[in-house]
C-alpha cells in the first residue's frame, strides 16, 4: 500500500509561514495605529487643558511672556497633531495594504488545502479499488484452489 503524498506540500507549508508572518506584521501595525492615536488623543487633551489656562489667564490679566509661552506650545501642540496626522494615514494605508495580502495569501492557502482535500479523497478511493481488487483476487484464487482440489 502506498502512501499519500501531495505534491504540493512544500507550497502550502509557505502559504502558511507567509500567513504567519503577515498576521506578526499586522499586529505591529495595528499597536503602531494605536499609539499614534493615543498621540493625538493626549495631544487633544494637552490643548484643551492648556487652553483653559490660557484663558482663565488672560482674564487675570498676565504678561507678555506667559501669553508667548502659551502661543509657542499651541504651535508647538498643532505642529504635533499635523505630523502624527499624516503618520496616522499612512499606517492606516499600510495596515489596508497588509490586510489585503493577508486575505490573498489566506485565499490561496485555502484553495491548496481544498486540492489536498480533494487529492486526498481521491487517494482513498483508489486505495479502497486496490483493497477491493487484491481481495478479489484472493478469493478468486481459493476459488480456483477449491476447485482444483475437487476435481
Amino acid at each position: 500500500m502506498r502512501k499519500f503524498e501531495f505534491k504540493l506540500q512544500s507550497l502550502l507549508r509557505v502559504k502558511e509561514l507567509l500567513e504567519k508572518q503577515l498576521m506578526g506584521e499586522l499586529g505591529v501595525i495595528e499597536k503602531k495605529v494605536f499609539d499614534l492615536n493615543l498621540i493625538v488623543d493626549t495631544t487633544y487633551k494637552n490643548i484643551n487643558e492648556y487652553a483653559s489656562r490660557y484663558n482663565e489667564l488672560v482674564n487675570k490679566g498676565t504678561d507678555m511672556d506667559t501669553i508667548n509661552t502659551y502661543k509657542n506650545y499651541f504651535i508647538h501642540l498643532n505642529k504635533l497633531l499635523k505630523e502624527t496626522a499624516i503618520k496616522l494615514e499612512a499606517a492606516n494605508k499600510e495596515k489596508v495594504l497588509c490586510q489585503q495580502k493577508i486575505e490573498k495569501v489566506m485565499s490561496e492557502r485555502k484553495a491548496i488545502e481544498n486540492l489536498k482535500e480533494n487529492q486526498y479523497k481521491e487517494y482513498l478511493v483508489e486505495l479502497q479499488l486496490e483493497q477491493d481488487k487484491a481481495i478479489d483476487d484472493i478469493i478468486s484464487y481459493k476459488t480456483n484452489i477449491a476447485g482444483i482440489e475437487d476435481k
